[in-house]
C-alpha cells in the first residue's frame, strides 16, 4: 500500500469529507479515487476503522488481493470485534483468484477466534464447506491430463444435443487440456455455428490469449479469444439503430411481432459471432427482420416485401438478399 510523503493537515470536517468522498467514489466504481481518499485519512490516523474498511472494499473491487490481505490483518489487530466482517472480505478476494487453500486457512483462523459472533461462526462453517469443495474440484481438474476419447467423439460426431452436453462436461477440464479438441470443432465448417460461438465465449471468459482458427460460412479467420468483443458489444452500433427502427415501426402496432423480430436478430448474431455481418444498410436489416417476423406469424400478404421495403426506405432487391442471409442463419438453430 502506498504512503504519501507529504504530511496531511486535517482541518475541521476534513475527515468526514474524505469518508464521504471515498464512499461516493466506491458507489460510482472509481476505486482508485476511493483508495486515495481513504488512504489520505489512514496516513494521518492508521487506526481509523471506517477509512480502513472503506479502503479494504476498494482494494477488493480493484482486484488488489494482496493489499486486501495486508490491510485486513491491520484492521483485525486494531479492532478484533471486526474479524468476522473483515475476513468475509478477505475470503471474497481470495475466492475470486481461486486461492482456496489460503481462504480455508483464514476461515479456520476465524473459527478459532472468540471475537466472531455465533451467526458469523455459522456463516463461516457454510463458507468453509464450499471452499473445501472448490479446492477439491481444483485438485481434480489439475489431475485430468487429457479428455476421454468418448467425450471427444460425442463433441465431434454426436447429435446436436450430445455435442452440447459434451461441451458442458469439457468445461470441467482446464483450457490447456481441452483447447485442442475445441479448436478442432471451431475449424470444421460443418460443425454447428451456435456451438462454435459458445466455445469462443467460453475461451474468452477463460482469458485464452492464443490464436484459434474459426470457420463459418466457408470463411476461416483467426481470432484471439481474450481480445474479442463480448457478445453484448458485437454489432452494437448496428443493433442500436436497428432496435430504434423496429420500436418506431413495429412495437406500438404489434409487441409480439416486435419480440419475434428481435429474437430473430439474436439468433442471427449468435450464429455469425464474431464474424462481421454483411454490410447492408441498417434500414434493410430492420425491414428484413420485420418481414421475417411476419412470415413466422403467418401475416404475409401479396407484395408484402415491397410494402415493407417502402416503409423502411429500403431497396427491394437488397431487402430480398438480406432476407436470404437471415434465413441462412436463423434456420440453423
Amino acid at each position: 500500500m502506498s504512503k504519501h510523503d507529504n504530511k496531511v493537515i486535517m482541518f475541521p470536517g476534513m475527515q468526514e469529507h474524505l469518508i464521504k468522498k471515498g464512499l461516493l467514489a466506491l458507489e460510482t466504481n472509481n476505486y482508485n479515487e476511493a483508495i486515495e481518499s481513504f488512504q489520505l485519512l489512514l496516513d494521518v490516523d492508521p487506526a481509523h476503522y471506517d477509512a480502513g474498511y472503506g479502503c479494504l472494499l476498494a482494494y477488493l473491487k480493484a482486484g488488489r488481493t494482496d493489499d486486501v490481505l495486508e490491510l485486513g490483518k491491520v484492521l483485525i489487530e486494531n479492532r478484533p470485534s471486526s474479524e468476522g466482517k473483515v475476513v468475509s472480505i478477505i475470503i471474497s478476494a481470495l475466492s475470486e483468484n481461486n486461492r482456496w487453500s489460503e481462504a480455508i486457512a483464514w476461515i479456520n483462523r476465524s473459527l478459532r477466534s472468540e471475537a466472531i459472533s455465533d451467526e458469523e461462526r455459522m456463516q463461516m462453517q457454510q463458507i468453509l464447506t464450499n471452499a473445501e469443495w472448490m479446492e477439491q474440484q481444483s485438485d481434480v481438474q489439475v489431475e485430468r491430463e487429457e479428455l476421454p476419447e468418448d467425450l471427444q467423439k460425442r463433441l465431434y460426431s454426436g447429435s446436436e444435443e450430445e455435442k452440447m452436453g459434451a461441451f458442458q462436461q469439457i468445461k470441467q477440464y482446464s483450457v490447456a487440456v481441452s483447447v485442442s479438441a475445441l479448436e478442432k470443432v471451431l475449424a470444421d465448417d460443418e460443425q454447428n455455428p451456435v456451438l462454435k460461438t459458445m466455445i469462443l465465449l467460453y475461451l474468452k471468459d477463460e482469458d485464452w490469449s492464443e490464436s484459434v482458427a474459426v470457420s463459418k460460412d466457408d470463411l476461416m479467420l483467426s481470432f484471439v479469444p481474450s481480445e474479442l468483443k463480448g457478445f453484448e458489444d458485437y454489432e452494437a452500433e448496428k443493433e442500436a439503430k436497428l432496435i430504434q427502427l423496429l420500436e418506431h415501426t413495429v412495437l406500438n402496432e404489434s409487441p409480439q411481432l416486435y419480440e419475434t423480430a428481435t429474437q430473430l436478430w439474436e439468433y442471427v448474431k449468435f450464429n455469425k459471432y464474431p464474424f462481421a455481418l454483411p454490410a447492408f444498410h441498417v434500414h434493410t436489416y430492420a425491414a428484413a427482420l420485420h418481414f421475417e417476423a411476419m412470415v413466422y406469424a403467418g401475416m404475409v400478404q401479396k407484395d408484402e416485401l415491397k410494402t415493407i421495403a417502402h416503409t423502411y426506405s429500403a431497396d427491394v432487391q437488397e431487402l430480398q438478399e438480406v432476407v436470404e442471409v437471415l434465413r441462412a442463419h436463423h434456420q440453423t438453430n
